[in-house]
Parts: structure tokens; C-alpha cells; sequence
């Protein structure tokens, strides 16, 4: 539909290959510290009473260095007009890897395909864009989508990390030789920082 092979199998499988066990290092730089986090704070969460400490999110997060800048804005100068389609592809996965994600959307029809998750990873597709070419003043350039998903939306946090984690597949699968282990960190540190600055204002 949006020019993409489709392919469920590997969608719907995306989290569930081991790692070989030569990237298995706790030194690899490209790891997922943003999922990794995730998995560590959900497994806090449900060990958290009620109101002591389940919602709070971390402060602690690697700066963009010069270099992750440099790579970011070389993938998405790349991309090009072809965000959208990525965005669509990973709003995909997430909804069949993480179908929960699904009950902040029950007005939209999920289905693969559908045009109106087309729509919806558009608008996703132009957020990403402004935040890479703002990376200076993320919390500043989000703002407005902060106050969004906080208090209107209220979208769980955790529901970014999901995303991000699917389009950082997304994009290793169709740019597999310009995702190096530095372009791996690089991605992963700027959708780390485009999550902290979309939940600054949850409550």
C-alpha cells in the first residue's frame, strides 16, 4: 500500500530474536538504552504501590553529542519525503508487537493498510523532523505535543518507548547499510531525548 514489502512474520516477531552472542556485550555502543530502561522501569512499576513512584521517569540521559547530531540529520536528509512511509511501518509493528498500544486510537481503524494510520504516522513523521532539526531545543520544539499527550491525550509514557523502539527496526531493516553500531546509539540517544521531552509534562 505504501510502496513497502509487506512482512508480518517479522513484524509480529520483532522483539523475538536473541541477540547473537557476539553483540550480547554490556560494552556494545549501540545498545538500547531506551528499551532497556523501559523494561527495567516496568519491572520497577510493578513492584511500586500506587502513587510511590510507578509514573516517575528517569532523569538521567546521555547528551546529543556532535556526532550523533551529524548522524541523525545525514539518515533523515536521506529519508527524505520518506518519513512518513517509515513511521507508518513502525506504527504498524508497534500495534501488532504491543497491542495495548492500541486503546489510546479505538476511533481509527489499525488495520495494516489503513489510511488513517497513514494519516496518523504522518503527523508522527512530522514531529520527528522538527525535533531533528531542532536538536538544541527539543523540550522547546516539542513543547506544544508535550502539552498534547499530557493533558489532553494522556498517553502512557511507556507507549513512546514502544514506538521508538519498532522504528529503530524499521529503520535497520530498509537503511541496513548506513545503520552502523554508531548510528544505532546515535538514533536510539535522540528518540531517548524526543520521549523526555514528550513526557516532561505528564503528571
Amino acid at each position: 500500500m505504501y510502496g513497502l514489502e509487506k512482512e508480518p512474520r517479522e513484524t509480529e516477531g520483532c522483539l523475538s530474536r536473541k541477540l547473537p552472542s557476539n553483540l550480547q556485550r554490556s560494552s556494545a555502543p549501540w545498545r538500547l538504552h531506551g528499551f532497556q530502561n523501559l523494561l527495567e522501569r516496568s519491572q520497577g512499576a510493578q513492584r511500586a504501590k500506587p502513587g510511590h513512584g510507578a509514573h516517575s521517569h528517569s532523569s538521567v540521559k546521555m547528551a546529543l553529542s556532535q556526532t550523533d547530531h551529524r548522524l541523525v540529520l545525514a539518515l533523515w536528509k536521506k529519508m527524505g519525503s520518506n518519513v512518513g512511509i517509515y513511521t507508518t511501518e513502525a506504527l504498524e509493528r508497534t500495534f501488532l508487537a504491543f497491542p495495548s498500544t492500541k486503546t489510546y486510537f479505538p476511533h481509527l481503524d489499525l488495520k495494516p493498510g489503513s489510511s488513517q494510520v497513514k494519516a496518523h504516522a504522518q503527523k508522527v513523521a512530522d514531529a520527528l523532523t522538527l525535533a531533528a532539526h531542532h536538536l538544541d531545543d527539543l523540550p522547546g520544539s516539542l513543547s506544544a505535543l508535550s502539552d498534547l499527550h499530557a493533558h489532553e491525550l494522556r498517553v502512557d509514557p511507556a507507549n513512546f518507548q514502544f514506538f521508538s523502539h519498532c522504528l529503530l527496526v524499521t529503520l535497520a531493516r530498509h537503511y541496513p547499510g548506513d545503520f552502523s553500531p554508531e548510528m544505532h546509539a546515535s538514533l536510539d540517544k535522540f528518540l531517548g531525548h524526543v520521549t523526555s521531552a514528550l513526557v516532561s509534562k505528564d503528571r
